[in-house]
Formats: C-alpha cells, sequence, structure tokens
C-alpha cells in the first residue's frame, strides 16, 4: 500500500483500491478512538442497526470519519468549507465505491438547506465558532436523534496550553476567546486548514454551559462520553489531552419522552 495524497494532513483512510491518504499517520480513520466511541454510542441508540440511518460530518475536514460511518451503513453527507479539504473529500469519495456517500462545499451554517438528519456529528468545529451557543441551538433544530461533540472548552482556570482571554460573558454563557487571525496579520486563510475561514475570534465555552446548550437545543438527555480517551481513562484524564488540551466529548440524545 502507497500514500497518494500528500495534501492530506490528518485522515489516513484505506481507499477501495488498497492505497492510503495519509500512511504517516500509522493507523487508520477506522481505529480512532473518537470514532470507535461514536459507533459504541451509535449501536446503544439504534440497536436495530445503522444501516439508513442519516448523518451529516459537520466541517468534515478530508471526509475520514465521514467515509467510515458511511461504510457502517449510514447516509452521510460531509459538509466542508475550505477548497483545499473538499478536494480531498472528493478524493475519498471517488475511491469509496459508496452511493450512501456525499460531500458538498459548503458552510456548516447552512446545514439546514440539507434537511433533517438523525445524526449530527461536530468534531473539532464548534471551538473555531463565534457564536457556538447559537450554533449548538440550529443544530437541535436539524437533528432528529443524536449529537455528537467534540471541542475544546474554556477552562476555569487560565490555560497553559492556550492563548485564551479571561472568562467573559458572550451569548448569555461563559467562556473565553480564542484569536484565530491577530489583527493586522495578512494570511492565506484558505491555506490555514486548522483554523476557522471567516471569524478572527472564536468562543470556546466552558463545559457547564456546552451541556447546557445541547440541553435547551431539545436534547432531554446529555451526558460527557469518555471512552475516547482509551483504557486508561483516569491517566488520561489526569495528565492525557483532557485536561491539558480541555477537550473533551458531549452526546445529546432526543429519547422521544415529554420533557
Amino acid at each position: 500500500m502507497s500514500e497518494i495524497n500528500s495534501e492530506f494532513t490528518a485522515h489516513n483512510v484505506l481507499l477501495a483500491d488498497g492505497t492510503q491518504t495519509l500512511a504517516s499517520a500509522g493507523y487508520f480513520m477506522n481505529q480512532h478512538p473518537w470514532f470507535l466511541a461514536t459507533v459504541r454510542m451509535l449501536r446503544a441508540v439504534y440497536p436495530g442497526g445503522l444501516k439508513g440511518v442519516r448523518m451529516v460530518d459537520l466541517g468534515c475536514l478530508e471526509g475520514g470519519y465521514s467515509i467510515e460511518f458511511a461504510r457502517l451503513g449510514m447516509d452521510v453527507l460531509g459538509l466542508e468549507i475550505r477548497e483545499s479539504n473538499f478536494r480531498n473529500c472528493m478524493h475519498v469519495k471517488s475511491r469509496s465505491n459508496l452511493d450512501n456517500l456525499k460531500f458538498v462545499q459548503d458552510d456548516a451554517w447552512n446545514v439546514e438547506r440539507y434537511g433533517r438528519f438523525d445524526v449530527v456529528l461536530c468534531f473539532g468545529l464548534l471551538y473555531h465558532l463565534d457564536k457556538p451557543t447559537s450554533f449548538l441551538h440550529m443544530l437541535g433544530d436539524v437533528c432528529n436523534k443524536a449529537l455528537f461533540v467534540h471541542t475544546h472548552i474554556a477552562p476555569v482556570e487560565a490555560s497553559k496550553a492556550f492563548d485564551l482571554s479571561a472568562m467573559t460573558q458572550h451569548e448569555d454563557a461563559e467562556g473565553r476567546w480564542y484569536t484565530e487571525y491577530p489583527d493586522g496579520l495578512r494570511v492565506d486563510r484558505s491555506a490555514s486548514k486548522w483554523a476557522s475561514l471567516e471569524n478572527n475570534r472564536s468562543f470556546w465555552l466552558r463545559k457547564e454551559f456546552v451541556l447546557g446548550a445541547i440541553r435547551d437545543s431539545g436534547f432531554d438527555i446529555v451526558v460527557e462520553q469518555y471512552d475516547w480517551l482509551g483504557s486508561q481513562i483516569a491517566d488520561e484524564m489526569l495528565r492525557g489531552m483532557y485536561t491539558t488540551s480541555h477537550r473533551n466529548m458531549f452526546v445529546g440524545i432526543k429519547s422521544g419522552e415529554n420533557p
């Protein structure tokens, strides 16, 4: 097997023709702990199977999660706004042999254009937005069943890893501002794959306000999922990415019961 597209920076997908998109990663996307944790939760939510369950993957980057969920039988739409990333998504699509996988180049804020979805995947996107609470409320309007959010959160104490503002209020929630592009800096935003495309600052919500916004968006079951941390949960929470990078995984589920 060989690596055939050096433009990939994040997702290593084993394609139908036996090639890899980012062999240097050392593992495939279907082995990624975030993916595996989501699959476990989805199988609990959908014990009858995932075939035909409609998912949208917001800010899908290079399409790695999208294709793996499509391989499970889900009908998947990946939304990606950045041109270079979208090209990689289409590269993945062209070598997938999957009719249930589709990519569209569009802003995640426009997800309502594409109808309703059973499952909404929001990995690595929320902390790049300047109105995260409004965004979560919108997702509640388009999601029938389950919302997955993997995001940085604003730590209560000042961060050692990120240059964040003091704790403040925005959209009736507490959090910290993160600078995507310093004022006056001229940069090719289309090439900045790991930053927002449009807003200069993003607002990181405190954990409590992420949970509250998900609940207020119509999900009567709201949980934090920990098994993405692997088998050594305590060690990872004390010394790993969970603590050092202020990274969490949240799940909202609409049970169908009256609130």
